[in-house]
């Protein structure tokens, strides 16, 4: 999505600290869903209920603000295209393997 020029917006899952910038190239939110198997029943907790609210203030913002929009997706782009490209991730994987193989 960054690549494409999409403002960001996720959970804190993954690496998308590391990616995204709040306010500069997207939204972070503190919380994640849990899982729910297909056919499970069960009653939303209050937990669900803010990050469903969270969520959808964040897309609202998207919708209300689309210069702003527009501008974070430039940034998310540039901020894939200064850090994360593959061969800086190849980079990083193999000082990581190397880091855990031989020590630091």
């Amino acid at each position: 999505a960054a690549a494409c020029e999409c403002a960001l917006l996720s959970t804190l899952i993954g690496n998308m600290e590391e990616v995204i910038q709040p306010g500069v190239n997207g939204w972070l939110t503190q919380r994640e869903l849990p899982y729910v198997f297909p056919g499970e029943s069960r009653n939303t907790t209050v937990e669900e209920t803010a990050l469903r609210d969270e969520l959808a203030g964040r897309m609202g913002w998207f919708r209300d603000h689309p210069h702003e929009t527009v501008e974070m997706g430039l940034a998310a782009r540039r901020t894939i295209f200064t850090g994360w490209t593959w061969e800086q991730q190849v980079e990083k994987v193999a000082k990581m393997w190397n880091e855990v193989l031989h020590g630091f």
